[in-house]
């Protein structure tokens, strides 16, 4: 994704008017994932987190492979957030 702030726009403007859009809901979701990363930003992490999980809500829209990615790395990405905390507590960060 080469502007991935610019897709953040595009996708919540989408959602606005077409709220039931499931690749528009991934989009934000993917797109909020990798601002986390560009960022090393765990509140936008935490964001694209709960926007995966608003995708896999949508369930039966969903063919088996989509459903499985998305959660899989939502799951992925949960899991850094336990074990950043963990780690940033066990070392006094």
């Amino acid at each position: 994704m080469q502007d991935p702030q610019s897709a953040l726009t595009l996708f919540e403007k989408i959602l606005q008017t077409h709220p039931t859009s499931a690749a528009a809901q991934y989009g934000l979701a993917k797109t909020l994932d990798i601002l986390a990363d560009l960022n090393r930003s765990n509140e936008i992490l935490k964001r694209a987190i709960n926007e995966y999980q608003k995708y896999i809500e949508f369930g039966a829209k969903l063919n088996d492979t989509e459903f499985k990615v998305a959660a899989e790395r939502c799951i992925e990405r949960m899991r850094f957030i336990v074990f950043r905390r963990t780690h940033q507590s066990s070392t006094g960060a």
